[in-house]
C-alpha cells in the first residue's frame, strides 16, 4: 500500500554534479565510487526529494531505470576503459550545508500545473528551524572520498508550500522564471565570460547557463529524480607536442580559451521549457564568441591565479581540461584560440585551430585535444649581440651571458663590455670610409649599409607576421618579411653594390648628416600568395643590450600597445655598417653613433595586428655601445 504523503515542508535531495572529460562526445554513463554517508538525515520534517549522480546509482538504489544526472564538473574514469564528465552539486552555488554566496544555483519545483506553472525555489544559504530542529536549507546526504557532494536535500524557502502530489517537474540552473505570457518566456543566459580556476574541475556551471530538468516521483519514502542536462559542453585539453618547443611550452600557463563562430554564442538568452533550450529560433545580439578564463579574472596581474600548466602529453591533458558551457546546435566557421602565457618573460602567444563547422548535441560533452607547437626556434642567435664595430660579441666564452629571464628581459649582468676590450665598440670617424665604415674583421662587417637598408624599408614590400617562435626556452611572437635584395635590384635595374652605395632616389645617407626617420607601414604577410613567398626573407625582434649589461626584450604582454617604438624602445634594431657623423665634423657624434634599421609592431587583444619597418638617419640616435643583433642575412626564408 502506498504510504500517505506528509503535509509538512518537504525536502529535495539531488546530486551535485562535477564535470570531467571524455574520450568521445557522448558521456552517458558516468560511474560513481563508493559514497561516504553523512549523519542520518531527519525525515520528520517531510518527505525528501532525493536525486542521484547517475542512472547506475539510481538503478542500484531503486531497481528502476532513470536518466543520467549532471551538475559541477570533474573529468576522470567513468567506466572500464572510458573517461567522461562526472557531475556533483556545487557547494557554493547550491548553498550546501549552509555555505555558498552566489545566487545562480537555483533548484525550482513546479508547485502549480503545466497550464499554470508556479516555480518555487528549493535550497538557500543559511539554516531554518522547524519543530525546534535547525537544519541548513540545503544539506548534503552523500559525498565521495574527495568531499564532492553526490546527493543533497533541498528545503523550500517558502513554508507555505508542501509536496503532496505523485510527481513534480523540477528545473535546475540560473533559470529566469517569469509569469509573463504564462511562463513561455523563461530563459537562461549563456555567459560570454566563463571561469575555471581548477584544472579538470568546473565550478558554478549554472552561472554560465547550465540548465537541467527532471520529474521527481514519489516512491513511498522519497521523491526521487535524476537531472537531465540540456546544454552542450566542450572540454578543451591542449598539450605540448613533441619537438623543439615542447619544453618551452610546458613551463607556460593556459590563461584563456576563446571559441568563435558565425553564430551568436555568448551573452545571449535562450528560452527554456521542460524539454530544454529552445534553439529552433537562434537569438541575435550578444557576442560571436565565448571566453573561458583558466584563472580568477579576465586580466593578468600579480594577483592572477594561474593553475593550468600546458600538459606534457595528450595523456597528461586528460586531467587538465577546461570545460565550457554552450548552447547545443551547429556552429560554422569555428575558431578555437588558446592564449598561452609565458609567466617568466610575461608574453602571451595565441595558438589557433579552425573548423568549418561544429555540431554540439544536448547533454553531451565534446573533448577537444589540441597539440600546440612552435616550428621555429632561434636560440642559436642568443650569443649574436654586439656593439657597433666590435671585434667580438657582447658576451663570449670568457664572459658568458646570463639566462635568468624576467618580464623585462634579463637584468644587469657583469662584466659588460668596457673600453679597451675587443667586445667594446669601435670609434672610427664616420667620415673616413664612406657608406661602409665597419672595421674589417668586426662582427658588424658584412652588415648592409644604411643605403641598402633604405631599399629594404622603402622598396622591399615589408610584411608583418605574428607567427610565434621560441628563443632561449621562452615564447615570443613576430617577424618582418622583406623582398630579397637581388629581386629588389632586378625591379629597379640595380646591383646590390649599387644599392649599397646610394638609395633609390640617388641619396647617399652616409654622407648627409641627416636627422630624419624613414619608414614604411607594413602590410600583412598573410596577403602574400604562397607562390610568391619564396621571394622574401624575415628578421626577428630579439631585443638589445644597453650599456649596463641589461637585455631589453619586448614581447606581446598586454591587451594593446607597441613593440620596438623607435621613440623609446630600441628592442628590434640591427646595426648597419655605416657610422653616423655630423657634416659640421662634430667628433662626439661622429665617433659615438652609427646608423641602424629597426622593425616595429602594434598589437591589440594580446596579438600583433600591425607593423612598420624603418631606418634612422638621425645621428642623435644609435649609440654604438648598444648591443644589437648581428645581421643574419637573407637566410630565414619561407618554408612551405
Amino acid at each position: 500500500m502506498k504510504m500517505k504523503k506528509h503535509l509538512f515542508t518537504s525536502w529535495l535531495a539531488v546530486g551535485v554534479l562535477a564535470l570531467g572529460f571524455a574520450a568521445c562526445a557522448s558521456e552517458d554513463n558516468a560511474e560513481k565510487g563508493e559514497p561516504k554517508k553523512t549523519d542520518t538525515i531527519p525525515l520528520a520534517m517531510g518527505k525528501p526529494l532525493r536525486g542521484f549522480i547517475d542512472s547506475t546509482v539510481y538503478k542500484t538504489s531503486l531497481a528502476s531505470p532513470a536518466k543520467q544526472s549532471r551538475m559541477t564538473g570533474i573529468y576522470g574514469n567513468i567506466s572500464s576503459g572510458g573517461t567522461g564528465i562526472k557531475f556533483f552539486f556545487d557547494k557554493d552555488e547550491d548553498y550546501v550545508d549552509g555555505t555558498g554566496t552566489s545566487y545562480y544555483g537555483y533548484l525550482r519545483v513546479n508547485m502549480g500545473t503545466d497550464a499554470t506553472p508556479n516555480w518555487i525555489q528549493f535550497g538557500s544559504t543559511g539554516n531554518y528551524t522547524e519543530s525546534g530542529v535547525s537544519q541548513p536549507y540545503t544539506q548534503s546526504i552523500e559525498t565521495d572520498a574527495d568531499g564532492n557532494v553526490l546527493s543533497a536535500l533541498f528545503h523550500s524557502t517558502n513554508t507555505g508550500y508542501h509536496l503532496t502530489k505523485d510527481s513534480y517537474k523540477v528545473r535546475y540552473g540560473y533559470h529566469f522564471a517569469s509569469a509573463y505570457n504564462n511562463n513561455t518566456q523563461n530563459y537562461v543566459n549563456i555567459a560570454a565570460e566563463q571561469y575555471q580556476q581548477t584544472p579538470g574541475k568546473a565550478m558554478r556551471l549554472a552561472q554560465y547557463g547550465d540548465y537541467a530538468t527532471a520529474t521527481a516521483e514519489d516512491n513511498g519514502l522519497y521523491y526521487d529524480f535524476v537531472l537531465q542536462h540540456h546544454n552542450a559542453y566542450i572540454t578543451f585539453m591542449p598539450y605540448a607536442a613533441a619537438g623543439a618547443s615542447h619544453d618551452a611550452l610546458t613551463q607556460c600557463k593556459l590563461w584563456k580559451v576563446r571559441i568563435s563562430s558565425d553564430q551568436s554564442m555568448g551573452g545571449i538568452n535562450f528560452y527554456v521549457d521542460d524539454n530544454g533550450l529552445k534553439t529552433d529560433t537562434w537569438p541575435t545580439g550578444g557576442s560571436k564568441y565565448i571566453d573561458l578564463y583558466c584563472s580568477n579574472s579576465s586580466g593578468l596581474s600579480s594577483s592572477s591565479i594561474l593553475n593550468y600548466n600546458i600538459a606534457t602529453s595528450q595523456t597528461a591533458a586528460k586531467t587538465n581540461g577546461a570545460i565550457m558551457v554552450l548552447a547545443p546546435g551547429t556552429y560554422t566557421n569555428v575558431k578555437v584560440e588558446y592564449y598561452v602565457y609565458d609567466k617568466v618573460v610575461g608574453t602571451i602567444t595565441v595558438f589557433e585551430r579552425k573548423m568549418s563547422s561544429l555540431t554540439l548535441n544536448p547533454g553531451k560533452n565534446l573533448p577537444i585535444y589540441t597539440n600546440l607547437s612552435v616550428t621555429d626556434d632561434f636560440t642559436n642567435y642568443f650569443n649574436n649581440y654586439h656593439m657597433w664595430g666590435a671585434m667580438d660579441y657582447y658576451w663570449n666564452n670568457l664572459f658568458p651571458a646570463s639566462h635568468d629571464w624576467t618580464p623585462n628581459g634579463i637584468n644587469q649582468q657583469t662584466p659588460y663590455p668596457t673600453s679597451g676590450q675587443t667586445r667594446y665598440y669601435n670609434d672610427v670617424h664616420g667620415k673616413e670610409k664612406g657608406a661602409d665604415d665597419a672595421p674589417t674583421g668586426s662582427v658588424t662587417a658584412g652588415s648592409p649599409t644604411i643605403n641598402m637598408y633604405s631599399w629594404y624599408v622603402l622598396q622591399g614590400n615589408p610584411r608583418w607576421d605574428p607567427t610565434p617562435f621560441t628563443y632561449d626556452g621562452h615564447l615570443f611572437s613576430g617577424r618582418m618579411w622583406f623582398m630579397k635584395a637581388s629581386l629588389i635590384g632586378s625591379a629597379y635595374g640595380k646591383s646590390v653594390a649599387q644599392m649599397s652605395a646610394t638609395a633609390q632616389d640617388g641619396t647617399d645617407f652616409s654622407a648627409m648628416g641627416d636627422r630624419s626617420y624613414y619608414y614604411t607601414d607594413a602590410s600583412p604577410w598573410s596577403d602574400i600568395a604562397p607562390a610568391q613567398r619564396s621571394n622574401f626573407f624575415f628578421i626577428l625582434p630579439l631585443g638589445y643590450y644597453d650599456n649596463q649589461g641589461r637585455l631589453m626584450m619586448s614581447g606581446v604582454r598586454g591587451s594593446s600597445g607597441s613593440i620596438g617604438n623607435p621613440s623609446g624602445d630600441a628592442s628590434n634594431n640591427y646595426w648597419s655598417s655605416t657610422a653616423g657623423y655630423y657634416t659640421n665634423n662634430n667628433d662626439t657624434y661622429s665617433k659615438n653613433h652609427a646608423f641602424y634599421m629597426g622593425i616595429y609592431f602594434t598589437y591589440s587583444n594580446y596579438r600583433i595586428t600591425g607593423g612598420r619597418a624603418y631606418f634612422i638617419g638621425d645621428v642623435d640616435q644609435g649609440y654604438r655601445y648598444y648591443g644589437y643583433q648581428k645581421w643574419p642575412g637573407e637566410v630565414n626564408t619561407y618554408v612551405p
